[in-house]
């Protein structure tokens, strides 16, 4: 228990930046994981490790991962690419800490009962920690910490959309807890699980939040409802009245969500001259972006699509709005897949690639509606954030790997008469029923 605690709360505060002591490279939050990988290292040393299907796909994507990542390293040697020192040791250490916190996460002893524990810890922990951010942002105490960006939340974090990353997990995990929960209070919990981080995300105004969830919301009650509708042919009473009531709350969750969204990203609209103002700095950023993304395709082609290595390889536009522009080559281009590009070239891709693939067919196995679209979330995150670097990120996708279906699938009624069942206990599933013997 202590150690699920310990892990969850090094995920969350490795989020919270601003909580670093000022020119530390690490804060509390990665002390408390390195702190959790030293202890669970220990204690799995003491026993045969079993390799899970889980821990062969993470040991599998590392394997891949860390050789285009040499690779890339050998071709920028070759090159003789300037590369920051700095940057580049950082990544190393980085990516090693993030491999062992994956491949230990899903390899130790009882790992979907430990997972699920450390993310019921790192929901609640995370809804008080953003209640007292919410708190501080309306005046009620004050902190020696900048928690606003203009009119953006930013909280204890570097900016708005690490903030709004966390708000997007937390809300989904949640949301996760109480699909799969066995019980009604179990339920209520979760679901409360969610209130915090859905207020942040909103008040972050980070886009892909929103948007992902506008769309999660409402899939995840049709979902449910098309399930409780199925069920009500058996039991005809309550499932049918819990799909009618899912089904009515469909439409006005996702009236909901649109109009918090229109709230907060649109009130500059009652200013009028502000919406003027904000236009040319939009138009700013969509143009160093596109800048970045074409300069970060051009270094993945120089290096013949085998990548640079780790760290960062583009030197910094000049037009952003705090420019500290320099020669060296110290800038990421802000985009998961050219990042990777630029590093590990195609190999990295198709080592992402494969997990991403793994791990969304696990959730599909396991009947899970929450946890695949968390996926999908974080995959929209990238398209604008480099997010392979987050630990919170590799937790999602270790707890996604070691799902499993908890409730059996509806049995086909001949199965009470003697049907052949398979070795998990269930009838074996078809497009075809088999015939019974004899019959």
């Amino acid at each position: 228990m202590l150690r699920d605690a310990l892990l969850a709360f090094g995920i969350i505060f490795a989020v919270y930046t601003k909580l670093r002591v000022a020119g530390a490279p690490i804060g509390p939050g990665e002390a408390a994981i390195a702190l959790w990988l030293l202890v669970t290292l220990v204690r799995e040393a003491r026993r045969d490790i079993v390799w899970s299907q889980a821990s062969r796909v993470l040991a599998a994507f590392w394997a891949a991962f860390a050789a285009a990542l040499c690779i890339g390293t050998m071709v920028s040697f070759v090159l003789a690419a300037s590369t920051s020192r700095a940057h580049f040791l950082h990544d190393c250490a980085a990516y090693a800490m993030l491999a062992a916190l994956s491949v230990l996460a899903v390899t130790q002893r009882d790992a979907a009962r430990r997972l699920r524990r450390t993310v019921a810890i790192l929901v609640a922990l995370g809804s008080v920690t953003l209640a007292l951010q919410i708190a501080e942002a309306f005046g009620a105490f004050d902190l020696p910490i900048e928690i606003w960006f203009y009119d953006r939340l930013e909280g204890w974090s570097t900016n708005a959309n690490q903030l709004g990353l966390l708000s997007l997990a937390l809300t989904l995990l949640a949301l996760h807890l109480a699909e799969t929960a066995q019980r009604w209070t179990t339920r209520c919990l979760a679901l409360a699980g969610s209130v915090m981080p859905v207020a942040a995300g909103v008040l972050s105004k980070s886009d892909a939040f929103i948007l992902t969830l506008a769309v999660a919301v409402p899939l995840l009650l049709a979902v449910h409802a098309a399930r409780a509708m199925r069920e009500a042919a058996r039991h005809p009473v309550m499932p049918s009245f819990i799909a009618l009531v899912s089904f009515a709350l469909a439409v006005p969750a996702a009236m909901g969500v649109a109009t918090l969204a229109e709230r907060f990203t649109m009130s500059a609209q009652s200013a009028g001259q502000v919406l003027v103002t904000l236009e040319p700095n939009l138009e700013r950023d969509v143009g160093y972006r596109t800048e970045l993304l074409a300069l970060g395709l051009h270094e993945a082609a120089a290096s013949g699509f085998l990548g640079l290595g780790p760290g960062p390889h583009l030197r910094r536009p000049a037009n952003l709005r705090q420019p500290q522009w320099d020669d060296t080559p110290n800038f990421e281009a802000h985009n998961t897949l050219v990042d990777l590009l630029m590093q590990g070239g195609i190999l990295a891709l198709i080592a992402l690639g494969g997990l991403g693939y793994a791990t969304l067919r696990q959730c599909g196995r396991a009947g899970l509606v929450a946890l695949p679209l968390l996926l999908l979330g974080l995959a929209a995150f990238g398209l604008s954030h480099f997010i392979v670097r987050h630990p919170l990120v590799w937790l999602v996708v270790a707890f996604a790997l070691t799902q499993h279906r908890t409730t059996p699938r509806p049995a086909d009624p001949a199965s009470a008469r003697g049907a052949p069942v398979n070795r998990h206990g269930r009838q074996p599933m078809g497009l075809f029923p088999r015939p019974l013997r004899g019959a």
